[in-house]
């Protein structure tokens, strides 16, 4: 079955959502160590809610980046982009990749 438009347009939300929510973890994270495992957390949590039908035909990957090193370095940028490779459910399908970014400032007073 092809992907339709209503299951690109869920995965252009699904990833403007989860890019956002991503950063967010990410950057409201009390240390370095933990801000990855934050962000990954937001998209597991987001993938345990779907159907076993819906994570089969979806395919999620989170990438982090920062202006600063460390990371979580008072005032730099943060980046979160997001791909949501959408699978079509017969091997003759052809899958559609949506991508979304997101970023958030450090604060400053970190």
């Amino acid at each position: 079955m092809a992907i339709t438009i209503n299951e690109k347009s869920i995965a252009i939300s699904e990833a403007k959502n989860l890019a956002r929510q991503s950063v967010r973890a990410f950057v409201s994270s009390p240390s370095d160590q933990l801000a990855q495992v934050r962000a990954n957390q937001v998209m597991t949590l987001y993938a345990d809610r779907l159907s076993e039908s819906e994570r089969r035909r979806r395919n999620f990957i989170l990438k982090i980046t920062c202006s600063r090193s460390p990371c979580l370095t008072a005032g730099g940028q943060v980046f979160a982009t997001i791909e949501v490779t959408l699978k079509g459910e017969d091997k003759n399908s052809i899958n559609s990749t949506v991508t979304a970014q997101a970023s958030e400032f450090v604060d400053l007073w970190r």
